[in-house]
């Protein structure tokens, strides 16, 4: 065999193992974009076309928000369950006249709380955004942020089970925000339950800090809030159940830390007095009755610090006086039904 027949089949030989990698990682790069372009079909389907209940929207309460019109919030509120049932947002329209809204969900963990936080912020300027403190403690992982980001890039890992439910108008209507919470997020409940409340509050030195993933979730939406042009702040909400003396110092320091404002409503100065033998629903989330001093107390803080507008009066926030007069009959048929008990 000649020589240069030769070096051919070794040149040959030798580009052959450099054009299967090829090969393979084109099929991978195209079964990788089927599979996104699939997923984020699925996504659009399934996906709830409107943020009300009855379109399928989970959290409908959180995402209340989504249905205010643009740039008309100044304050927004994010945490768990207690913040909902602590924080009247009609309460301080009635008092204040500034346009708040709580966006919180059960158990609430911070890689949810960031993509609320973002979601709101994609529509609305509010000047303060309240983070409530006890959610800095909800315990989540890294898996659970990836999964999170998952959904948030594509809802059908979310909305997943909506296919039984479809209708023609998921295939072909666009997604909108038409709903929003007459309460603003607020949750009414009654009382007349006892918390355990022994050592609520004890004085301690001891410091119980948010975990490091927590503080970096913290970190990331402090920063984020400042990025936007809102005030971030931190509040601590009376609770028996879930909240102490060393979560307030750990909050302390991590508010030291982000140069945030931290206010706890059960400490100090700021301290709202609860009844804690009746002034419950569950022993865990707050009752009308106390919820209304809290409010009363925080509102009175946020709206002298922080140079809240007053819209009452305010044709384009008309909407605010019929929530409010729906609030208030709420509220009294709730104390009626209870003194009838």
């Amino acid at each position: 065999m000649a020589d240069g027949q030769v070096k051919d089949q070794v040149d040959e030989a030798q580009e052959r193992p450099r054009t299967r990698p090829l090969s393979v990682a084109l099929a991978v790069l195209v079964v990788a974009a089927a599979v996104l372009a699939l997923l984020a079909v699925a996504s659009n389907i399934v996906r709830p076309k409107d943020n009300s209940p009855e379109a399928g929207i989970f959290d409908e309460r959180a995402y209340g928000m989504l249905g205010e019109p643009r740039d008309s919030l100044d304050v927004l509120f994010l945490g768990d369950s207690e913040t909902a049932s602590a924080f009247s947002a009609l309460q301080m329209w009635d008092e204040h006249g500034f346009a708040s809204y709580v966006c919180s969900s059960n158990g609430q963990q911070l890689m949810y709380t960031n993509s609320l936080l973002h979601l709101a912020l994609r529509d609305q300027s509010p000047k303060v955004v309240a983070f409530e403190a006890n959610a800095f403690y909800a315990h989540f992982s890294v898996g659970d942020v990836l999964v999170r980001t998952a959904s948030d890039l594509f809802p059908v890992f979310e909305y997943h089970d909506r296919w039984k439910h479809l209708t023609p108008q998921d295939f072909t209507g666009p997604v909108q925000a038409t709903w929003t919470d007459d309460m603003k997020g607020f949750k009414l409940l009654g009382g007349g339950v006892a918390a355990e409340a022994e050592g609520y509050m004890a004085p301690t030195d001891e410091v119980d800090a948010p975990s490091a993933l927590s503080r970096l979730f913290v970190h990331m939406m402090v920063d984020y809030c400042r990025q936007k042009g809102a005030t971030p702040v931190f509040v601590g909400v009376p609770s028996a159940d879930s909240w102490s003396m060393a979560r307030h110092n750990g909050v302390a320091q991590l508010a030291e830390a982000e140069g945030v404002d931290f206010v706890d409503l059960s400490f100090g100065d700021a301290k709202v007095d609860i009844d804690w033998s009746t002034e419950t629903f569950d022993r865990v989330h707050l009752s009308i009755d106390a919820a209304s001093r809290v409010t009363h107390a925080y509102g009175d803080m946020l709206a002298s610090a922080y140079d809240l507008p007053d819209h009452r009066g305010d044709p384009s926030y008309a909407a605010w006086d019929e929530c409010l007069s729906r609030y208030e009959a709420a509220v009294s048929d709730l104390s009626s039904a209870a003194a009838e008990s």
